[in-house]
């Protein structure tokens, strides 16, 4: 297992406890201006032996990489046991989530009216085009310690994009639908197992707080 000294004061952002308030996720379209160079080589620091973290800016592989997510969009919600969850989990209890989860906050109704599978499709690629850099956190092995360490990786880049004024989303089709991580295998020509794909970029326009459920809600007892 790889190991990574998270509570080491980074050289760069050494204050970033400041920003787990500000982090959110964006879904938003982000603007085309580059991710600067310094801060791809930070986030890198953050690899450990059994970890990778992979980039794709431009180029075949950007577009096979969106073609590869589409695809997983829909098949997801062509399923509909996963649409039945995710109404569940987003529009269960006292709160409704579920526009949040779009940048937007959308009634639950209009959202299954409008939200084939298809349509989700289109709806994701367009957002995923409108993406200059997207980034996989990869792992040697595919074990619940893995889960672990690539969520803090992710989490430790989120806040640091944060601190510089970047914004992230995680797009978890490709990850979790079916065999599609091999797909990503595939298009990075590595064994790793993908464990998070996100987006990483400026966006102008910022995404609002997802409101939390109440802990009656979401506490089986």
């Amino acid at each position: 297992k790889g190991s990574h000294n998270f509570t080491r004061k980074d050289e760069y952002y050494p204050h970033l406890i400041q920003f787990i308030s500000e982090r959110r996720t964006n879904r938003n379209p982000y603007e085309k201006k580059e991710v600067p160079q310094e801060f791809l080589e930070t986030i890198r620091r953050l690899e450990g032996l059994g970890v990778k973290m992979l980039f794709i800016a431009s180029g075949e592989m950007r577009q096979r990489l969106i073609a590869i997510a589409g695809k997983a969009v829909e098949e997801a919600f062509s399923d509909p046991d996963f649409r039945k969850e995710l109404s569940e989990v987003a529009g269960g209890g006292s709160v409704d989530i579920t526009g949040y989860m779009s940048g937007r906050p959308w009634p639950l109704s209009l959202f299954n009216k409008f939200g084939s599978a298809k349509a989700q499709r289109m709806q994701a690629e367009t957002m995923l085009r409108a993406t200059p850099l997207f980034v996989v956190v990869a792992t040697e092995t595919d074990e619940p310690a893995d889960w672990v360490q690539a969520g803090r990786i992710y989490q430790r880049s989120a806040l640091m994009a944060a601190a510089a004024g970047l914004a992230t989303d995680i797009i978890s089709e490709p990850i979790q639908i079916d065999n599609r991580y091999q797909d990503l295998q595939d298009l990075f020509t590595t064994t790793f197992r993908p464990q998070i794909l996100f987006r990483l970029g400026y966006c102008e326009e910022e995404a609002p707080f997802t409101p939390r459920h109440k802990l009656e809600d979401v506490v089986l007892r």
